[in-house]
């Protein structure tokens, strides 16, 4: 059974956000993810119905050498306006087209003076 993770981070406006998730049971053990989809979302609160960004993760085709890794690139673009602390999801769709939270938290966005 895939165990949800709380993962708070600090990112910057205005600059590229590569994150990267691995995925384990309730355990600690590295799930092996094959077939695997993730989407990222980006909210003011987990009860908000707005959705402020969603991306589509990248499960790793290697899952030998990358073991349950997803990864998430959020475009400086994207996330350009975005300030404070906010709220995000990982969830994973299995081969057997089950669904789950597997990573969950607060993501604070601080102001950036440099924008190139």
């Amino acid at each position: 059974m895939i165990l949800a993770i709380r993962q708070d981070l600090q990112v910057f406006a205005y600059e590229d956000w590569p994150l990267l998730f691995t995925i384990s049971d309730s355990t600690g053990a590295v799930l092996d993810i094959t077939g695997a989809s993730a989407v990222w979302v980006l909210k003011h609160s987990p009860e908000a119905a707005t959705e402020l960004l969603r991306q589509v993760g990248v499960v790793a085709a290697n899952q030998l050498t990358h073991k349950g890794e997803v990864s998430v690139l959020v475009a400086k673009e994207d996330n350009a306006t975005l300030d404070g602390v906010l709220y995000y999801e990982l969830q994973l769709t299995d081969i057997n087209d089950l669904t789950r939270k597997t990573t969950y938290g607060s993501i604070v966005v601080k102001p950036t003076a440099i924008r190139n």
